[in-house]
């Protein structure tokens, strides 16, 4: 669930902490510094960010988590 922090951010992503980016799927994992909330990011699709479970950040970024 996301808090004024994360809902601050958009569509502005400085306040959101990058985690690990995919570059063959050109994807960023992101995660707000309040709440803790992940994000997935694909920039050049300039899409609202998708919000991911710990699992699904962990079978999308291997090694990040």
């Amino acid at each position: 669930m996301a808090c004024e922090v994360c809902e601050d951010a958009w569509p502005v992503y400085s306040r959101l902490i990058e985690l690990a980016s995919d570059l063959d799927r050109r994807a960023i994992l992101l995660r707000c510094p309040r709440c803790r909330t992940l994000y997935e990011l694909f920039p050049e699709e300039r899409s609202f960010p998708r919000e991911l479970s710990l699992q699904e950040a962990r079978n999308q970024f291997p090694g990040a988590l």
